[in-house]
């Protein structure tokens, strides 16, 4: 078995095959059962969440979050609950399709780990829920699992969950001008936002940007769009970049209208890249959501480019920014990051403590562990983090 590959369960700490996955004696003692998560959870679930996380989620982000993926399936959810039905712990995953090598398989995403902190100590609720969701994976067809664990969780998860590093992501930035964002910032509205090309002569704001627009792309007969839906042409763009992106988040046009098209929560900005009617790239902006820090962050969420189309969306993301109140951009940096030459010539400049990427494969898992495990291969953005 190579160093790389984590043990199986069945090797962790003497633990045993359970072979009903519902009998857990150390649950019992608690007086706790697990059951798989189901539609009647949500606002149970939903409950849980805000009351852990401080948060005031509504149930429209829950459904959509866990119930409107193009891969949707609660079942891998698994939860602790008591003897009058109360949800206390859940352990998540959202469906991960990753495209590995040119080939696209089914995993998970760790997302939504929650504990009531009445249930904590010791660990033993999230060991055996992060055990049923190891044992339980094959029989569904998962076999492998990534996470962002902030620093608590990936200390815990470490100990008692072997987790294995896959890799840290750097967070770059890209200063916008202060003076610049206070001129340029509008309602952050996608109504009053219509297609660059497009935009009213009427407004001397906007003529100016569309003419900085025309400039910026003419030599490489490149137009940018705001895109109000997903194209049909992004599962063509996307196998296109096979030769660059080794592994990473499969994004196909189902994918991408969940993503960015449908979020309840977030009025996430879609830029497309295109010569003729054929579509070279496209970047996903996020406007910023709070002023309360004092610097407005947009996050560029996402950026699939060929043919060089990442310099003028590179380029257009900025304007962008600017126009939504931004006074800076902030974009993730994995090992596998194809365009990030482009970016560091955009200024962008690496800040902040690196983000941590950690991973378990399955023993049965039917690809070579070596090759999952290595960093340089994996092209991770903001877009495929657990903070939808």
């Amino acid at each position: 078995m190579s160093a790389r590959q984590p043990k199986p369960w069945t090797e962790i700490g003497g633990s045993r095959v359970i072979e009903d996955w519902r009998d857990n004696p150390e649950l019992d003692r608690l007086q706790l059962h697990l059951e798989p998560a189901t539609i009647a959870h949500g606002p149970r679930l939903n409950a849980l969440f805000n009351e852990v996380f401080q948060r005031s989620r509504s149930i429209e982000e829950w459904r959509w979050k866990n119930l409107e993926h193009p891969n949707a399936n609660l079942s891998w959810n698994h939860l602790a609950v008591t003897p009058d039905d109360r949800v206390v712990a859940q352990y998540g995953n959202l469906p991960l399709i990753l495209r590995l090598n040119g080939e696209v398989h089914l995993g998970a995403q760790q997302a939504d780990n929650l504990v009531h902190s009445d249930y904590r100590q010791g660990g033993v609720v999230h060991r055996v829920l992060m055990r049923t969701t190891v044992l339980r994976g094959p029989t569904q067809h998962v076999y492998c699992s990534l996470g962002f664990p902030n620093r608590e969780a990936y200390l815990v998860g470490k100990r008692l969950m072997r987790y294995q590093d896959l890799c840290k992501i750097q967070r770059l930035r890209q200063r916008i001008s202060l003076a610049r964002a206070a001129r340029e910032r509008i309602r952050p509205n996608r109504g009053t936002l219509p297609a660059v090309k497009m935009l009213s002569a009427s407004s001397r704001l906007a003529a100016s940007i569309g003419a900085s627009l025309s400039t910026a792309v003419r030599g490489a007969g490149i137009r940018i769009e705001v895109l109000s839906e997903a194209p049909s042409q992004m599962d063509e763009l996307w196998n296109r970049t096979r030769p660059q992106i080794a592994m990473a988040e499969h994004r196909c046009s189902r994918w991408l209208h969940w993503r960015y098209f449908s979020s309840p929560r977030t009025d996430y900005r879609v830029l497309g890249a295109w010569r003729a009617e054929e579509l070279l790239g496209i970047a996903v902006v996020r406007p910023p959501e709070s002023f309360s820090s004092g610097v407005a962050s947009c996050y560029l969420m996402d950026l699939v480019a060929v043919d060089g189309a990442e310099a003028p969306l590179l380029h257009e993301v900025r304007k962008l920014a600017a126009r939504l109140g931004g006074d800076e951009l902030i974009a993730w940096d994995s090992p596998g990051n194809p365009y990030r030459d482009a970016m560091l010539g955009h200024g962008y400049q690496a800040f902040g403590d690196p983000l941590r990427v950690v991973y378990w494969l399955h023993a049965k898992y039917p690809l070579d562990p070596e090759d999952f495990g290595k960093a340089s291969n994996w092209y991770l953005t903001a877009g495929t983090g657990d903070d939808l």
